[in-house]
């Protein structure tokens, strides 16, 4: 016997009126949803953020508080400024107080040593015969 015969006998066993076969067709669709629903609980579960965002976010600064420290830093920032400023000039002051000073210490020390070497010529030269006065020099 050829084997199309066979097949076509084979047809009948399988309609969906046959309660094994609407049974095994159940099970399987039915498998295949939890399969399906599964996939998909997995999907979304590795997409899903761990922890939620709400516990990610409350560790920032809300706009508030950020408006909150932009103006007290900017007050503190101010504040230095002026410190730093002010601190500036009075260390100019101090500095060109001190520069007066020592050029007037070091103007009375030249004025000293350009007396005491002219009493020191005027000695050699007594010494000598000649004076720093001398018009003959």
């Amino acid at each position: 016997m050829s084997p199309l015969p066979v097949l076509a006998s084979a047809a009948g066993p399988l309609d969906a009126a046959n309660p094994t076969i609407f049974v095994g067709l159940l099970i399987g669709g039915l498998t295949a949803l939890a399969i399906l629903a599964n996939n998909l609980g997995s999907i979304i579960d590795r997409f899903r953020a761990k922890p939620p965002i709400h516990e990610q976010l409350a560790g920032f600064a809300s706009r508030a508080e950020l408006a909150s420290l932009d103006t007290r830093l900017t007050a503190q920032l101010d504040d230095v400024r002026k410190h730093i400023s002010s601190s500036h000039s009075l260390i100019y002051k101090r500095i060109e107080e001190e520069a007066r000073t020592t050029r007037t210490e070091i103007s009375g020390v030249g004025d000293s040593i350009e007396k005491e070497f002219r009493t020191l010529y005027r000695a050699i030269g007594k010494i000598e015969g000649v004076t720093l006065e001398d018009p003959r020099r």
